[in-house]
């Protein structure tokens, strides 16, 4: 039974809606009947994000090491350790992309919405969890959703920078500038050194550009539907929908106790 919209993982396992395929199995000896997960919340992030679905499983992965400072090597190969060391931290969360964009796909990335599949690391979940002060953390249903909660708000988080902005091909990176240099230029010529009727003149024709010319010419041209199109207020780098995932992400929970 449900809690709100928090479905225990016990419940989820298949569970497929059009953002999200739960396919994550947790250990034996976690209370998975008593973990939470507000499944309507990722699909949300999911599309914010820029993916057609998103499929969440789970396995093994590395985990946090610490790796001793070394001062020096003998001839004989020997190092002489120092006092220090460095902690090499392992994610919670692996990420596999999808199909890589076409030709097509890459002049017009707006319509773009990848496949992502979303590995929860449950090597390093279950070290940490052993590691934690909290006797019994790693039977403990609020242990185990915290864990898992940090994990895939930080796998969302890493999802929608690489996809809106890191992959991202470079010409779709790079025609913003083109285009806001060319209208500043434009403006200029029009309105002179007067900043104001120049700013509004390139906020009005990017607008225009972006939210209907543009759509409704692809959507003539190359039947390319509107209500598939990654809308933004940000021509080109979709920073506004990177930034709504870590807000999101920030202040909302994705899994939870149910006890």
């Amino acid at each position: 039974m449900s809690a709100g919209n928090f479905t225990p993982v016990s419940e989820l396992a298949g569970h497929k809606t059009e953002r999200i395929h739960w396919s994550a199995e947790l250990p034996d000896y976690a209370p998975a009947e008593a973990i939470g997960v507000d499944i309507e919340r990722l699909g949300k992030l999911a599309r914010l994000g820029g993916c057609n679905q998103v499929t969440i499983t789970s396995g093994g992965g590395d985990v946090t090491e610490m790796m001793p400072g070394v001062s020096s090597v003998d001839e004989h190969g020997s190092a002489t350790a120092t006092m220090s060391a460095t902690i090499v931290k392992a994610e919670l969360t692996q990420l596999q992309r999808g199909e890589a964009p076409d030709a097509f796909a890459r002049r017009h990335y707006d319509y773009f919405w990848p496949n992502v599949t979303m590995k929860l690391n449950l090597s390093e979940i279950t070290d940490r969890l052993s590691a934690s002060k909290k006797p019994g953390a790693l039977r403990q249903p609020a242990a185990w959703a915290d864990q898992i909660n940090k994990a895939m708000k930080q796998g969302f988080r890493r999802v929608a920078r690489e996809n809106l902005l890191i992959n991202a091909p470079l010409g779709y990176k790079l025609s913003p500038f083109v285009c806001e240099g060319f209208l500043a230029g434009c403006g200029e010529l029009f309105f002179g050194n007067n900043a104001a009727d120049v700013l509004s003149y390139m906020a009005a024709t990017t607008a225009a550009v972006q939210f209907a010319l543009e759509p409704f010419d692809l959507s003539r041209r190359h039947g390319l539907p509107i209500s598939e199109r990654r809308w933004s207020f940000i021509p080109g780098l979709q920073a506004d929908r990177v930034l709504a995932v870590n807000g999101l992400t920030r202040t909302l929970k994705l899994a939870k106790s149910l006890r």
